[in-house]
């Protein structure tokens, strides 16, 4: 957490509803509203409607980790850091809202000389209410907690363990996202460090509750690589059970010749394993961050990048990650499918998918979490794809909150829900150094089918039939409030120069000026306060020129 304080400005952007196009070729006091345009506003009403929202609740920071979608409203949850004495405590907070992202009602909760967090513990529907867990960290050490919420958010009851592994050495343990299945069992993961292996051993223990809270049983399942290490990142029911996503690697006992796998495997409420499957020594994967399981056939979709180990100097070799990779596996261990995501920019180790869920129209796979890619800025953008149900890939959207030169910003986006009505909701976090504290907010966006916080991103314009793609620039809401969204298409955006993104006056006075990076088609998002209502233009800059003006 970065515990900031709060500013509380606003102001107000007025411009027109349709999108007014300034040719860069002539007086910018000739308007001109093409028939593409008012193709483009049409498609603009019959869309769902979208939004960027970002919340405090008046406290040093806050972060959501997890959402659940209703007919009615949507829940979330997270962390909050208390700015009042014991400064920046951490507590958890739950959060109600109306489908257009206006607060309800939200609930925090703290206890005197604890540290909650959640950042792996998600939101889950659980019989009238939610479940979650979170790490408990006290001066005495550290344990976990699966909580069970309300509806209203309170607690209704609380299940805390410490280690699995005798307490000696370096006291280790943290919480993942639980899952529930049949007769409501639930069945949650931890990290834990074994102090009996050798190096900073860590390892996979399982945990199953009954529907009161009560612990059944524990379990290592980690003890099946040896001395490499193994810890958990995705569960989820699967038929009479459960599987779980774990990475396995010998990083903590050499510094060459990595082995980096994926262990995925599936166990029974009784705890007894029903299969496994390791990823082969020489296909070098990371954390398997995502699972899906098909309740209908059995099988899985997994979600991790691929590595490869590279040479740092005589005696030590480091590991990067590149592409995304997605497979769907059978509890046979046969790979029907894989697909590699190649984005513009390689990835770097901080690229993750948190969360993973099946469209309900049986369209594809939905992906969110985020992408920090190479030469770009070096900021990480929240991150949403779709497969196909064949292991195509069909879209993939970037948004960001504009950084500043040289500022490196950060959006997450850790959990993924489908609207009752069209469209997906994400919740996540920004740290966005530019704007006045708390910098690091609790971040919700409602996207339409296609994965547009600006409706029509999926609308590719061409000035001629058959032609190439043709620049466009799109800005949404539009007038605007708090923020604009700015969707930027530019085929030879990774080969300008000097392209950024500027806010004008009328007068012609640069008021906010961001590099636009590398990458086209990334949703960008310009924080609006401090300017006062009226109208204002956008330019797109690049190669010494104007390219576009909205």
């Amino acid at each position: 957490m970065r515990p900031k304080n709060d500013s509380g400005m606003k102001a107000m952007l007025l411009s027109q509803h349709l999108f007014t196009k300034w040719p860069i070729a002539m007086d910018s006091k000739k308007i001109f509203l093409s028939l593409a345009l008012c193709l483009l506003a049409a498609h603009l009403v019959s869309s769902q409607d979208t939004f960027n929202k970002r919340y405090t609740f008046g406290y040093a920071a806050a972060v959501f980790t997890g959402a659940e979608v209703s007919d009615s409203c949507i829940y979330a949850y997270g962390i909050i850091a208390d700015s009042v004495p014991p400064r920046y405590q951490p507590g958890l907070i739950w959060a109600k809202f109306s489908h257009e992202g206006e607060l309800l009602d939200y609930k925090p909760h703290f206890q005197d000389s604890v540290r909650w967090d959640s950042w792996y513990g998600g939101l889950e529907s659980y019989q009238d209410g939610f479940i979650s867990s979170s790490r408990v960290q006290r001066d005495t050490g550290a344990s976990v907690m699966l909580v069970r919420f309300d509806s209203a958010g309170e607690i209704v009851n609380s299940s805390e363990f410490t280690y699995f592994f005798p307490t000696q050495g370096e006291k280790f343990i943290h919480n993942m996202r639980p899952a529930s299945g049949i007769d409501d069992k639930v069945l949650l993961p931890t990290r834990e460090y074994n102090p009996e292996g050798a190096g900073l051993n860590q390892e996979t223990i399982l945990q199953l509750f009954d529907s009161t809270g009560t612990m059944l049983w524990r379990k290592n399942f980690g003890g099946v690589h040896g001395t490499k290490m193994d810890f958990p990142w995705h569960t989820a029911a699967l038929g009479d059970g459960f599987v779980v996503s774990s990475y396995t690697t010998n990083t903590h006992l050499v510094n060459q010749n990595f082995e980096l796998r994926n262990y995925i495997f599936a166990v029974d409420t009784t705890g007894e394993l029903l299969w496994d499957y390791l990823s082969p020594a020489d296909l070098q994967l990371g954390h398997p961050t995502s699972i899906y399981a098909e309740e209908t056939d059995g099988s899985v979709i997994v979600a991790t990048f691929l590595g490869e180990e590279i040479y740092a100097n005589p005696v030590e070799n480091t590991a990067l990650w590149g592409p995304a990779y997605i497979y769907k596996l059978w509890p046979s261990g046969e790979v029907e499918w894989t697909l590699t995501l190649h984005e513009p920019l390689p990835a770097f180790a901080n690229t993750f998918f948190y969360e993973m869920i099946k469209a309900s129209d049986g369209s594809g796979y939905l992906l969110a979490g985020q992408i920090l890619q190479a030469d770009d800025g070096g900021d990480e953008r929240g991150w949403l794809v779709k497969v196909s149900p064949e292991g195509d890939s069909l879209w993939s959207r970037q948004y960001r909150y504009l950084p500043p030169n040289e500022v490196t910003d950060q959006h997450q986006l850790h959990d993924l829900e489908e609207m009752p009505d069209g469209g997906f909701l994400m919740a996540g976090m920004t740290v966005y150094y530019q704007e006045a504290p708390p910098i690091q907010r609790a971040w919700l966006l409602r996207v339409d089918e296609h994965g547009c916080l600006v409706p029509g991103c999926e609308l590719v314009s061409t000035e001629e039939p058959g032609a190439a793609p043709a620049l466009e620039l799109r800005l949404y809401p539009n007038p605007a409030t708090e923020h604009v969204n700015i969707l930027l298409h530019d085929p030879k955006l990774p080969r300008r120069r000097g392209a950024e993104l500027r806010l004008l006056d009328l007068q012609g006075r640069t008021l906010r000026q961001h590099p636009a990076g590398e990458v086209d088609g990334v949703t960008n998002i310009m924080p609006l306060q401090g300017l006062p209502a009226g109208a204002y233009l956008l330019q797109y800059r690049a190669d010494g020129q104007v390219l576009a003006v909205e």
